[in-house]
């Protein structure tokens, strides 16, 4: 433990609270990390001058937070942690849904950021990242005559790497968000239509990404944008992407989300 002013006494919020606080800040900056474990409750009480109840009421902030969790055994103890992104994940799109948003509004948003991410990419025009899509449409090429649910996953990887790949944490922390919320009606959609008509929907979204990672590779980066644009705008009118409540939606999927 760093030798900071832990007399949060001193302090105006609430004490538990507070403490969390200290706690996560030292994780964030680095002076903590993942996976070590906490002091002593004892030494922990002497170094904040709390009273038990408060540290542990800080504990249970921390863990309700998933940056704590508490081994059981002789050596157990408090234990920091990296949350999980996938918590987070569900938690913010559950928010979206409470908030009122609709699929219309996700949808929307979602292709503002895989807009800007594609325009990103093809400026780039990496052979890894080109590399690395054309493994995902080889993947999708591959599960063509396989369920709906198994192209749908390979699906929304597609999309989400794209933004993955641009290198904008904030963007692809939102695109999880997002796609946990689309990605579910995609797969229904697809799963509803007749073996015919899914094969042929699925052939069409085939050649779109392969045109798309042609025109990365090509830094072609107008043609790029232009393409997903258009790429889309159709895929969310097959969508119905209406003005529909998200509650209506199921809650958040992150079957296969990669990141």
């Amino acid at each position: 433990m760093a030798q900071l002013d832990r007399n949060l006494q001193k302090r105006a919020r609430s004490m538990p609270q507070m403490l969390a606080d200290d706690i996560r800040m030292q994780l964030i900056s680095g002076e903590m990390v993942p996976g070590q474990p906490l002091p002593p409750e004892k030494e922990l009480l002497a170094t904040y001058a709390v009273s038990r109840p408060t540290l542990r009421e800080a504990m249970r902030i921390l863990e309700a937070e998933s940056l704590v969790e508490t081994v059981r055994g002789m050596n157990g103890g408090a234990v920091l942690r990296a949350p999980d992104p996938f918590v987070v994940i569900r938690q913010a799109a559950v928010l979206l849904q409470l908030s009122g948003a609709t699929f219309a509004d996700v949808y929307a948003a979602r292709a503002v950021l895989e807009i800007s991410a594609v325009r990103s990419l093809a400026e780039r025009g990496l052979p890894a990242d080109v590399e690395a899509l054309r493994e995902i449409i080889d993947e999708g090429r591959s599960g063509v005559s396989g369920g709906a649910d198994a192209f749908g996953r390979v699906a929304g990887r597609f999309h989400r790497t794209l933004v993955h790949f641009s290198g904008n944490k904030t963007m692809s922390f939102f695109v999880d968000v997002l796609g946990s919320l689309t990605d579910a009606t995609y797969n229904r959609k697809v799963a509803n239509l007749e073996p015919g008509p899914r094969q042929a929907a699925i052939m069409r979204a085939l050649r779109s990404w392969g045109k798309l990672t042609d025109l990365i590779e090509k830094r072609d980066a107008d043609g790029a944008q232009a393409h997903w644009t258009k790429h889309l705008a159709t895929v969310g009118s097959n969508l119905g992407a209406e003005d529909r409540p998200l509650a209506a939606e199921v809650l958040p999927e992150l079957n296969g989300f990669t990141s």
